[in-house]
């Protein structure tokens, strides 16, 4: 379920480039058979288990790149359809995107060289601000609703009832 339907592209990619491809090859002959993530646990393992791949393919793991690779990924996967079965919001997509990039930040940091260290040939060079992504900014609720489509706009909130009290809580059976 974490793949849902997508298009295996590299698969699909290389049998286009094949030389006795004759054009009668479909995008769906190379798509998983699903289904679509039903919850938002499944979405999030299909969006980190590609967000994953693809950082490990990029050939410069800058945080400028790896912020990118994370925002097309996710606006992929959205526009594809993949995530409509989900109840993700776009409050949750952008925490996903902030908790990936945490992750991969971490992971593929540019390191200092110790003093007394050898560098060896794979020295790595050092971090150039234009590497360093700007923070993301938190969106309100008001500024999300406004970004998406009117059907996913989160609904307005009623107005809270006055005068009557709430019922007591039951107490836990232990």
């Amino acid at each position: 379920m974490h793949h849902g339907t997508t298009l295996v592209a590299y698969f699909y990619g290389k049998a286009l480039k094949r030389p006795f491809a004759t054009g009668d090859i479909s995008a769906d002959d190379y798509r998983y058979d699903g289904p679509r993530p039903r919850s938002k646990e499944t979405a999030i393992v299909m969006l980190a288990d590609s967000v994953e791949a693809a950082t490990r393919s990029l050939k410069e793991k800058s945080m400028g790149s790896i912020v990118s690779m994370i925002d097309a990924i996710v606006k992929s996967r959205y526009e594809e359809g993949q995530l409509d079965e989900t109840n993700l919001t776009f409050g949750d997509l952008t925490k996903i995107k902030e908790s990936f990039l945490a992750v991969l930040s971490g992971i593929y940091h540019k390191r200092i060289e110790y003093p007394g260290q050898q560098s060896g040939p794979a020295e790595e060079a050092p971090v150039r601000d234009e590497e360093i992504p700007e923070p993301v900014k938190e969106l309100s609720q008001q500024e999300l609703d406004e970004l998406a489509p009117p059907s996913l706009a989160a609904p307005k909130k009623k107005a809270r009832r006055t005068g009557k009290a709430r019922p007591a809580k039951r107490p836990r059976r232990k």
